[in-house]
């Protein structure tokens, strides 16, 4: 069970869809050719580090052992001080491939294709996991701190299935199953999974509705079941190819939601009588497929070559109906909303770079890629049988971006302890929007970036950087839609550009002992081009680019060995506190950015008693408020904090484990502010909501290695 990053998330889940299609199998040799190669590669990451003034941490799959991991994805989330990242809204593949390499090599996949790929490989496959400190390469996109995962040469075919029955509040019973398998083919490793989920999310809610003088002028209760269904297929493929290796994964991706909110209205207090009911049905019906490959070689002994593809598409339909009555006039009323969005992604990539412990170590690459959208709205409002159709602008749009980059590193050992390097990125491309909004425009970025790091000990780094990055455009803000739930329109802007950060970060890593580790980030961040909520010349409400803005903060990742209390207890605590600031363009007042959550905290602590092979844990997340922007609205969104608790057994090849999540209910709460004409203007009503799960969820897992 996954905790939804806002009420309005939990209110209606939004699917950004995943992907993949499995990959084809290869001819056969014997997998124990390829060993010197994949070791090689793998060490290079070391050396690269070491080179560097990096420093890479080793954990065998002894470590692991006490976890009784079924695959990769479950190795990782028991690493100190490690917290994997799939992957970033930025341009270009590096920046959405995350902070995990396999057998040294980074996967082909985008952000939402990682965590299959590590469910591909089964933790039998696993030798050991590096965390390479420092690693600060363009390929590896920033990331300061990455997990090489290195898999046993002489691994056997392999696997694990996991079933899973999820008891939602109220009482309803949902199956999930996940199985994977993976197994030499001759030279080649060839890995394949599956998923079937299907989940049910019960909520109950009530509004209260004042005026401008905080008079209640009516309420509102909500019953809200959201049925959500996924099936996921994907593949990897790995072997020996004109003297380099080549790597192919796929995946496809299939979810379908639908969610119903029975809506009843007062006119004052609910024990009144009702003046209007109505019934809400979304559905959402998302397929992806993805494709991704790449093909590395040695060139001599410090030198390498890697060439990379990759290939996304994704289809998304969305039907929102409601029906309702106004029943003291005995007024009846329907909306009908339909869209369709079709996306596209290529993206081709080569990079050339020198590894080993010369004193300067160069990288150079360039990458191409081609992104496109069509998108289309149509919608109608009927009162009593008169239909008037909805007119939005930018309902029925087409966007394509040719986009080009070349970019350039130099890493150099200054000293002993030190390391230096700096980098320097040109990007260059096209956009296009035709159809109900037209516009051509062609934007150039530089994107430069330098870093000091310095190793005072093997077991501490301290990092200084500075480093530029453009935001991914999302191409559905270029098209118009609508939030049922929420009654909100919002335009399509065909004049939107890509967001540039530059950020300044002071980082420290320290590992204290085998399983105690502590890293801390202190941020300051200047941001042009900020994604707001503006209003066009016409009035309508879209997103839209305004000048400057800042923040600054802090992120902690902790994880501390309880021995002195509890022999086999660890803590774990993940936490960032964040400031925004920019000056609004509605009302030219300093406020925070949209969408923004100014503190985070998760705190876990698991107790494994290794005699008994068995385990028990709990984790708390601390309540935290989203705040939105709207050209006449202010909203928050606050979730309250959430309990989950966990024991697991594990029998042989076999693992038991029971979850509850939710203790004590899970609660959100959202107040929402309108003004008029704007938030410039005079505050006209506010509407406060409160929301409640009904019960926890109650996860039984079986699980078995084979």
């Amino acid at each position: 069970m996954t905790r939804l990053s806002s009420p309005a998330a939990a209110s209606g889940m939004r699917i950004h869809a995943c992907t993949a299609l499995l990959a084809a199998l290869a001819p056969d040799s014997a997998w124990a050719q390829d060993t010197d190669r994949r070791e090689a590669e793998a060490e290079t990451v070391a050396r690269d580090a070491a080179g560097t003034g990096g420093t890479t941490l080793t954990y065998t799959a002894e470590f692991y052992a006490r976890f009784a991991p079924q695959h990769v994805f479950d190795m990782l989330s028991r690493t100190p001080g490690f917290v994997l990242d799939e992957g970033a809204r930025v341009r270009g593949l590096a920046g959405g491939s995350g902070n995990v390499l396999i057998d040294g090599r980074r996967p082909s996949a985008k952000a939402d294709g990682l965590s299959d790929a590590l469910k591909q490989i089964p933790a039998a496959h696993v030798e050991r996991i590096e965390i390479v400190r420092g690693a600060q390469s363009n390929e590896l996109s920033g990331q300061t701190i990455v997990a090489n995962i290195v898999r046993r040469a002489d691994a056997k075919g392999s696997g694990s299935v996991a079933v899973t029955l999820e008891r939602a509040p109220q009482g309803r019973v949902f199956p999930n199953l996940e199985a994977n398998y993976s197994a030499p083919i001759g030279a080649w490793q060839a890995s394949v999974s599956g998923t079937f989920m299907l989940e049910y999310h019960p909520i109950e809610g009530l509004y209260r509705l004042t005026d401008g003088s905080g008079d209640l002028v009516g309420t509102r209760r909500e019953t809200i079941g959201e049925r959500y269904r996924q099936e996921t297929l994907s593949g990897a493929l790995a072997g020996p190819v004109a003297g380099g290796t080549l790597a192919l994964n796929g995946r496809y991706d299939r979810r379908n939601v639908r969610e119903t909110q029975a809506l009843t209205s007062f006119a004052g207090e609910p024990a009144s009588t009702p003046g209007s009911t109505s019934d809400l049905t979304i559905r959402d019906r998302i397929s992806r497929t993805e494709l991704g490959g790449d093909w590395s070689r040695r060139l001599g002994r410090d030198w390498s070559m890697k060439v990379t593809g990759f290939f996304g598409a994704e289809t998304a339909d969305q039907d929102q109906d409601r029906d309702g009555r106004n029943l003291l006039p005995g007024e009846s009323f329907a909306e009908r909303l339909r869209s369709r969005q079709t996306s596209r992604e290529v993206i081709g990539r080569a990079v050339l770079s020198r590894q080993g412990t010369h004193a300067l170590l160069p990288e150079v690459g360039f990458e191409i890629a081609e992104n496109r959208l069509d998108s289309r709205l149509t919608g109608a409002v009927t009162t009593d049988g008169v239909e008037m159709p909805l007119m939005l602008p930018a309902a029925d749009v087409r966007v394509r971006e040719l986009r080009g980059e070349a970019f350039a590193t130099l890493r150099a050992t200054v000293a002993k302890a030190w390391t230096l390097e700096g980098g320097m990125a040109l990007e260059r491309s096209r956009i296009s929007v035709t159809g109900d909004a037209e516009n051509h425009r062609t934007l150039t970025f530089w994107k430069p970036s330098v870093a000091m790091l310095w190793n005072p000990g093997p077991d501490t780094q301290v990092r200084l950087g500075l480093r530029r990055t453009v935001g991914q455009l999302e191409f559905t803000d270029f098209a118009a839609s609508v939030v049922a739930i929420d009654n909100r329109p919002l335009g399509g802007n065909p004049d939107l550009r890509p967001a540039q950060e530059t950020k300044l970060s002071l980082g420290i890593d320290k590992r204290h002992s085998n399983d105690g580790a502590v890293s801390i980030e202190l941020y300051h961040s200047w941001h042009r081009n900020l994604l707001e909520y503006i209003l066009l010349d016409d009035g309508t409400q879209a997103l839209g680019n305004i000048a400057r803005g800042r923040s600054w903060g802090a992120t902690a990742k902790i994880t501390q060995p309880l021995e002195f209390l509890l022999e086999g207890a660890r803590l774990q605590i993940d936490g960032e506190v964040r400031m925004t600031r920019l000056d609004d363009p509605v009302t030219g007042r300093s406020r925070r950015f949209n969408n923004t959550i100014p503190h985070e905290l998760t705190i876990a602590i698991r107790h494994d008693i290794k005699d008994w092979r068995a385990a028990w844990g709990i984790e708390y997340t601390a309540a935290n408020t989203a705040y939105f922007y709207y050209s006449d609205e202010l909203m928050a969104d606050r979730l309250e904090p959430v309990w989950e608790a966990f024991a697991e057994k594990t029998f042989g090849a076999t693992k038991l484990k029971v979850s509850i999540y939710g203790l004590g209910d899970e609660r959100f709460s959202r107040n929402r502010s309108f003004y008029t004409p704007s938030l410039d203007g005079t505050l006209a009503s506010t509407e406060s909501r409160s929301r409640e799960r009904g019960g926890a969820y109650v996860i039984a897992t079986a699980s078995r290695q084979f």
